[in-house]
């Protein structure tokens, strides 16, 4: 990764898998990083494992992406230790359990669109309204998609649609804002272990 010395970031779900991974790789870099998840643990063994290296350089803060005033408390309290926002990456995501249509109970339906879709939208919402009060009105928004959006056999039905919903919700708003300096990106990966 390209020097990010001086940028502040956010990254959901970044108390272990694919979010930590990008966070220690924001870190690595020279930025700021604010680490939220939903898991008390995983941010736990977070600050055991990089306070000694990474010092005041991180925050961790429990985080229910699907709940906006938590999402606004994270970001102000981004900003009030960091001074700006520059990149929020919206990586808080949970799987389905490969249920189609027919055999979806609606209650997982409900979690995995709520956490993989809702969740992005708030943070995406509170990260606009920060990025334009700031000098500039500069961000970048990065979403973790699938390749499940686009291929009816890779997962079930509601993670499917969490993740096409993800980048409509990607394109729309780089439409909408990047004249104004403020990008939205969809990275479309395939399946993690």
């Amino acid at each position: 990764m390209a020097s990010a010395q001086g940028k502040t970031v956010i990254v959901t779900g970044a108390g272990g898998g694919l979010g930590k991974a990008i966070a220690a790789a924001f870190l690595a870099a020279g930025a700021n990083v604010a680490i939220c998840d939903v898991l008390p643990q995983r941010i736990a063994d977070v600050i055991s494992e990089w306070s000694e290296p990474y010092g005041d350089r991180f925050i961790t803060r429990p985080v229910d992406v699907t709940d906006a005033a938590a999402v606004q408390g994270l970001i102000d309290d981004t900003v009030a230790a960091y001074g700006r926002l520059d990149v929020l990456v919206n990586a808080a995501g949970v799987m389905d359990g490969f249920e189609p249509a027919g055999d979806l109970p609606k209650e997982k339906w409900d979690r995995v669109l709520n956490i993989n879709l809702t969740g992005p939208f708030l943070t995406t919402k509170a990260a606009i309204a920060q990025f334009e009060k700031q000098e500039g009105s500069y961000g970048v928004i990065i979403n973790i998609g699938s390749v499940a959006s686009v291929h009816g056999f890779k997962s079930g039905a509601a993670y499917a649609v969490s993740k096409a919903g993800l980048m409509a919700l990607t394109k729309n708003t780089a439409g909408y804002y990047g004249d104004k300096g403020i990008y939205s990106i969809g990275l479309m990966l395939g399946g993690m272990s």
